[in-house]
């Protein structure tokens, strides 16, 4: 119950509280975030504003009033403000407390600071004293060591020399190498002994060139063919020379036998022994040359390539034929070429390896490998697979193919194995090694043959291609050709320097001879030209004839169907030939555009003024063929008007209009014929060919059509029939010149249809043409 009365009471306090109108006119956010902030003094300003509202009194049901409801509020706030002050107080207090406490800490670590810099102070007194005195006693060590230092290294230095007057004295009166101390035979002393012979020489050198007038100087000189007097320098040099043969065979042998064993720390033991028994790197010279010699890879060819074929018929799990490969000759050569680079390879990287741990010039010794392994080795192997494959025994295309095939993979590898090669010496062109020359020597003569063969393998081809049976031009037979010619230049273009690649691919495209060979010559222009104009021939001989075969020319009722087979037999074939023949220009000038005109210079006229020749043949060839057949057809043409032209198809009388408006059927054969021909032609030629061979047809068949009606006599009904015919023979010709051609002999043959009186008047309107023609159908005129 309680609680709901509060509940209640605050309810009514917040409803009473919501009357209250404040504005920002009375109280901002200052009033109540000062400094200086206290509840009543917002209350009282509130009071003296008029911020209550009168609607609030009149709203107490229960006798309250604003001002009660304030005085309480006024209470609360002055509670709060209370404690807020005590708390504020205790805060006051606790601050100073901290304040007290942190001075008295800080003056604490103050003094202690203060105590530790004048230490550190003192510290680096000391230490400025310590480095005066260590300086003093530097200069003093100095000043001490020198002559001491100087003293010593002449001590050394005279020892030295008299050991090596003791030595020379030794060899000096030995007179067999053998009888020296057992010092010098004892292999434990193998390294002291080259260091003493090493000093000997050197010394007895230096004395020699320095006073050169001495009597021994003399003997010393005469030691090295004529036995000396003991006692002597030239008796010491001699002994000498003799003794460091003996220490080189010691050296070698044990060289040797480390070699053999692969213990390659006492191989570079013995190969810095060899170098200062001579004094320079000449002695370990000695030693990589033995070496080299001595590893298995240069022993024996043959025992290396019996090697190679018994690991590669493990691999290929078969026989390998080591006197002859199979048919498949190309792809086995490649292979073993490839499994050969590929031991070498192994074989090169271990070995160089083991040299740059064993010579102090490693440099040397691996170029020395190197160049061996290519010389002989890789030249061997690459030799041997060529003969191994047959190649040269029979120079037939696909035995040609395979060489050159087998040239490229093989170059291919040898020059990855020289690149690779070069790639182990850090400096090689300061050891005379060039990637380009160590190809071309392991590669040898193969490498100089390649581009003979090239040309060769094309010339085969464009033989075969040649000689075949004669047939219809083909482009996939161009297509092959050319794809032929980019087979090669795939090729060439690994194998061949790339500033001789452009006389290459010229050689191979295009003959800078303008005679063409018998044979056609080896540029793919030439036998393509040469194999175009052949079949251009051969299909000229057949058209020719297929027009001469057919019966069409001897009976005008042969349907046109025969007609249609006639003609496309003979002007078809010529078409399609002529269409061919343009597709295969096209496939070059494209083959030239993608694959060779980047291999010449922007003025290099020659390989395009070739294509253009080519072009122009072509096309002067097959404007002959045509005009050859257009002869005999109109040869034929002419029989057949003769054999199948009836003088009375002109000699109507009376009024017969049946037969005046038709053409004769003569007239009809040798329209279908001449359709035939145009509609045959038209499918393959285009443009200005197709109009040409349309003029030369028209001029032709007025030719033939004149003269033919000149043959017979006319009426005027049969006149008519004939002008009649004159049409037709126009329109069966889809050309404007046609009709135009036609025209002449249409008008002259009105000179034939009207009166006699009416004839002179006739011919003054044709008067604008040759006056002997005019005359000509004049004459043919039929009389009553």
């Amino acid at each position: 119950m309680e609680g709901n009365q509060q509940e209640q009471e605050a309810v009514t306090l917040s409803r009473r509280l919501s009357k209250l109108r404040f504005t920002r006119d009375v109280l901002d956010i200052q009033d109540f975030t000062s400094d200086t902030f206290k509840p009543s003094d917002v209350i009282e300003k509130l009071l003296e504003s008029g911020g209550f509202s009168e609607d609030v009194h009149k709203t107490g049901k229960d006798g309250s009033s604003v001002e009660k409801t304030a005085e309480t509020l006024f209470s609360a706030c002055s509670a709060l403000d209370a404690r807020l002050d005590e708390l504020e107080e205790d805060v006051e207090q606790e601050c100073e407390h901290l304040r007290v406490q942190l001075s008295t800490d800080h003056a604490g670590y103050a003094s202690r600071i203060s105590q530790t810099e004048k230490q550190l102070q003192r510290l680096e007194e000391s230490l400025d004293r310590l480095e005066k005195r260590s300086d003093e006693l530097v200069s003093f060590g100095r000043n001490v060591g020198t002559p001491f230092v100087d003293i010593q290294n002449q001590k050394e230095r005279a020892m030295e020399m008299a050991d090596i007057l003791d030595h020379l004295t030794i060899f000096s009166h030995c007179t067999d190498v053998s009888n020296l101390p057992s010092s010098f035979h004892d292999d434990e002393n193998i390294e002291k002994c080259a260091n003493v012979v090493c000093l000997l020489m050197s010394a007895i050198e230096s004395v020699v060139h320095t006073q050169p007038s001495r009597e021994g100087d003399q003997q010393f000189m005469m030691g090295r063919n004529a036995s000396n007097t003991p006692g002597t320098i030239g008796a010491a040099w001699e002994q000498l020379v003799l003794y460091l043969n003996l220490l080189d065979n010691k050296i070698v042998s044990h060289f040797d036998s480390a070699a053999e064993s692969r213990n390659i720390a006492a191989m570079a033991y013995y190969s810095r022994i060899m170098e200062k028994a001579h004094s320079s790197t000449s002695g370990s010279a000695i030693l990589m040359s033995r070496y080299i010699s001595r590893r298995s890879i240069f022993i024996s060819s043959d025992s290396l390539f019996e090697k190679l074929d018994l690991n590669f018929s493990k691999e290929q799990g078969s026989d390998f034929k080591v006197h002859g490969l199979d048919s498949q000759s190309h792809v086995e050569a490649s292979r073993r070429v490839t499994y050969a680079c590929r031991h070498v390879s192994e074989n090169l990287h271990e070995e160089c390896s083991i040299l740059e741990q064993v010579f102090e010039d490693s440099e040397k010794a691996i170029s020395m490998f190197v160049t061996r392994i290519f010389e002989e080795t890789l030249s061997e192997t690459i030799g041997r697979a060529f003969e191994l494959a047959g190649y040269g025994e029979e120079d037939t295309t696909a035995k040609l193919r395979d060489s050159l095939r087998l040239t490229c993979v093989s170059y291919r590898k040898i020059f990855n194995l020289a690149d690779e090669a070069c790639h182990l010496i850090p400096h090689p062109e300061e050891n005379g090694l060039s990637v380009v020359e160590l190809a071309e020597a392991a590669m040898g003569s193969i490498l100089a043959e390649y581009p003979g063969q090239e040309k060769q393998w094309h010339q085969l081809l464009g033989l075969k291609t040649i000689q075949a049976p004669k047939d219809d031009l083909s482009n996939d037979v161009v297509l092959n050709l050319i794809a032929i010619n980019e087979e090669s230049l795939k090729r060439g273009k690994q194998v061949i320097p790339e500033n001789r690649m452009a006389e290459f691919v010229e050689e191979l495209f295009f003959s800078k001879n303008t005679s063409q060979s018998d044979n056609g010559g080896a540029a793919l222009l030439d036998y393509i030209g040469t194999y175009v104009m052949e079949n251009l021939h051969h299909v000229e001989e057949k058209a020719l004839k297929q027009l001469e075969a057919h019966g069409i020319w001897r009976d005008v009722s042969i349907n046109e169907k025969a007609i249609g087979v006639s003609i496309d037999a003979s002007f078809g074939a010529v078409a399609r030939s002529a269409s061919t023949a343009a597709e295969i220009h096209r496939s070059l000038v494209e083959h030239y555009d993608k694959n060779l005109v980047s291999y010449f210079s922007t003025d290099r006229k020659e390989p395009r003024l070739a294509l253009f020749g080519l072009q122009r043949g072509i096309e002067d060839h097959i404007a002959i063929i045509l005009e050859s057949c257009l002869q005999r057809l109109m040869e034929k043409t002419a029989d057949l008007l003769y054999a199948c032209q009836y003088k009375s198809d002109f000699l109507i009388v009376g009024s017969n209009t049946s037969e005046i408006e038709r053409p004769t059927a003569t007239c009809l054969k040798v329209c279908s014929i001449f359709n035939t021909v145009t509609q045959t032609v038209k499918m393959f030629l285009r443009g200005n060919n197709y109009s040409s061979f349309v003029h030369a047809l028209t001029e032709q068949m007025e030719k033939t059509i004149e003269k033919h009606l000149l043959k017979f006599y006319y009426t005027p009904g049969g006149a008519l029939r004939m002008k009649r015919d004159l049409n037709a023979y126009a329109e069966c010709i889809p050309a404007s010149g046609a009709k135009k051609a036609f025209d002449d002999l249409i008008a002259m043959s009105n000179v034939l249809i009207v009166g006699p009186s009416s004839v002179h008047e006739m011919a003054e309107l044709v008067s604008y043409l040759d006056t002997d023609r005019v005359n000509q159908f004049i004459k043919r005129r039929a009389h009553k």
